[in-house]
């Protein structure tokens, strides 16, 4: 790493907002980076005391930061380098500050276990939420607002219902919780570094890393989640649920680490700050692949896995791609050409297998052909079962075509009664096993064959699987084997309907896909989320705020749709307007518009309309 500089005092907080890198210090010097990593302003905040400060955010829009002191809470404003409020409401120490998403609200949580939300545009505490039996650690919101964690000092994350004002905790956690935060699902940590991706309900996890080393810090970037311990920090792979390199930087010291314009930036506990370019290798990386030096090019990707969002990787890919497309189809002109180019890659090592899957059955595609040329489809399909990968060629496309029309002329034949005629299409595939299981089936059951046959194609499946459960040799048939596949393909596409928001569409076509066997559960599935959609999509048409929010929290696949942004941003505001009204004692404005996103009769509701001008 890079030394950058030493501010020679401890970093309390990093964070991105408008493109620059905001670095808060222990005394509340604020530093701003542009993506030059050119320091365009510094100043420091003029409080009242030396700041002894436990915690520090600062807004999402860049604009307000929040400094807890003592028991003491200061909202300033960034731009003018003024405080705006001093509040007051905790009665303890305050060890964490968080805004929500959007910045309509922050919170703050105490020694003593409480926790207040504060209304930001009206810079009053709106909500005091069930108190905590130990110290409230950190603190942050989800992406709706609706929904406070809060990290434990004994162990627990605490899930705040912001709507009805309920708690939950869980512990998994074997140490106080040290940080938490919400970026499309929870991520939160201990003292030991047991880190815990929770499930996006909350209620389960999707994973646990456990390095059992003293904890620094976390970073989400992309799909990676950095993990910083004392002396050196990690990267886990979000996506696949990995850990891509156990040892990525190695330094002595880490306190607090970000990624800023591809740069990891890390500060040490005494101030001085190193940075990294994450893509400085990138173009060591390109030289390999140019020269096809594949071992070197993994090498390069195995100790930065950050080289694989560079645009010489995708070179990589596309490179190794044609380079092993190239050699399977040398392996019918030139054998030799082709394993001498494979060979190569067997070095590496993270393609071993797949290369040498390659080399075993692509060295049969001579005697493919040659099975194929003199008609003997007995060896060809043979050589098939063996060599699997045989069926990405050509000559397994040849082979399946002149078995299909062959079937279809010998169910003709049947159909008209001339049993020997479509024998005697059939001949050339009498012996080969994997086909005669549709063949035996035509002869054994040829009215129901024909039945089938007229059911797939007018797409009355129910009839299908009705004639098919009645005699389950029909399995064997060319015409379920076509089904199945079907099924396969509108599964699919029922799946990209649905991520495109065209629940109409997928809806018609659950109704054809719950009529076929093995794919009943899948279309219920599906339906649910076709269903739910729709009538979440119900409640945002008629405003009805609640009820839409209330689907979204339980089915957290809605909160990925377009609208539900919308319904979040609509809803916040009422609730802030509900509030302004109830502070200036307007309980009847505040209850017309509580009633109108159906949210009077919530403990949130009720909590507004007893609000008072200077208490909670």
């Amino acid at each position: 790493m890079k030394f950058f500089k030493n501010i020679n005092a401890r970093i309390s907080y990093f964070c991105i907002r408008n493109k620059n890198l905001i670095i808060v210090d222990e005394y509340n010097k604020i530093y701003y980076l542009n993506e030059k990593l050119e320091i365009i302003n510094s100043f420091k905040l003029p409080l009242k005391n030396k700041a002894d400060e436990k915690s520090v955010k600062i807004s999402n829009n860049g604009k307000f930061l929040l400094i807890a002191v003592k028991k003491y809470l200061f909202l300033w404003d960034l731009e003018t380098k003024k405080l705006i409020k001093e509040f007051n409401e905790q009665t303890t120490d305050i060890l964490s500050v968080g805004f929500s998403k959007d910045d309509k609200y922050f919170a703050s949580g105490s020694i003593s276990g409480d926790v207040y939300v504060y209304n930001t545009e009206l810079k009053k505490p709106v909500l005091k939420l069930p108190k905590h039996k130990d110290f409230i650690t950190d603190i942050d919101f989800d992406e709706s607002g609706r929904v406070l964690y809060a990290g434990g000092f004994d162990k627990a994350v605490i899930f705040y219902d912001l709507i009805n004002i309920t708690k939950n905790e869980r512990y998994l956690h074997l140490k106080p919780v040290k940080k938490l935060e919400y970026e499309k699902f929870l991520i939160s940590s201990d003292e030991l570094s047991y880190v815990v991706l929770w499930k996006e309900d909350n209620k389960e996890y999707k994973d646990i890393i456990k390095l059992y080393k003293e904890f620094s810090d976390f970073f989400i970037d992309r799909d990676f989640l950095l993990i910083a311990n004392k002396d050196s920090i990690l990267i886990y792979n979000l996506k696949d649920f990995v850990i891509e390199n156990e040892n990525f930087i190695n330094l002595n010291d880490i306190d607090k680490i970000t990624v800023f314009n591809n740069c990891l930036f890390v500060s040490k506990l005494n101030g001085e700050i190193y940075y990294k370019d994450l893509f400085e290798e990138k173009d060591e990386l390109l030289n390999a692949v140019l020269k096809e030096d594949f071992i070197k090019a993994y090498d390069f990707l195995n100790k930065n896995p950050y080289l694989k969002f560079s645009k010489e990787y995708k070179q990589l890919k596309y490179i190794l791609d044609l380079t092993i497309q190239k050699a399977k189809e040398l392996f019918e002109k030139d054998e030799a050409k082709a394993l001498s180019i494979l060979n190569k890659l067997t070095a590496v090592r993270e393609l071993r297998e797949k290369i040498e899957d390659i080399i075993e059955n692509f060295k049969n595609i001579k005697r493919l052909k040659f099975a194929l040329n003199r008609n003997d489809y007995y060896l060809a399909y043979k050589l098939i079962e063996e060599y699997p990968l045989l069926k990405e060629t050509k000559y397994y496309e040849d082979l399946e075509k002149r078995f299909n029309i062959v079937y279809e002329k010998a169910v003709e034949f049947i159909s008209k009664g001339e049993t020997e005629n479509a024998k005697t299409v059939l001949k050339r595939f009498l012996d080969i096993p994997s086909k005669m299981i549709y063949i035996e089936s035509i002869f054994n059951n040829p009215e129901l064959v024909l039945k089938l046959k007229k059911a797939k194609e007018e797409r009355n499946f129910k009839e299908f699987f009705e004639i098919i459960n009645l005699n389950p040799a029909l399995k064997n048939t060319k015409e379920y084997k076509e089904v199945m596949e079907y099924a396969e393909f509108l599964y699919k596409f029922i799946e990209k309907f649905i991520k495109e928001e065209k629940f109409e569409k997928a809806k018609k076509a659950l109704e054809i896909l719950k009529d076929i066997q093995g794919y009943e559960k899948k279309a219920r599935s599906l339906m649910e989320i076709v269903d739910n959609s729709l009538k979440f999509l119900e409640f945002v048409k008629s405003e009805d705020l609640k009820n839409a929010l209330e689907m979204a929290k339980k089915y957290t696949y809605l909160q990925d749709l377009k609208e539900y942004g919308e319904v979040k941003t609509k809803f916040n505001q009422i609730l802030s307007k509900a509030e302004k009204y109830a502070l200036n004692k307007d309980y009847l404005n505040a209850k017309k518009i509580l009633m109108s996103a159906n949210i009077l009769d919530t403990n949130r509701g009720k909590y507004i309309l007893m609000m008072k001008e200077k208490e909670i």
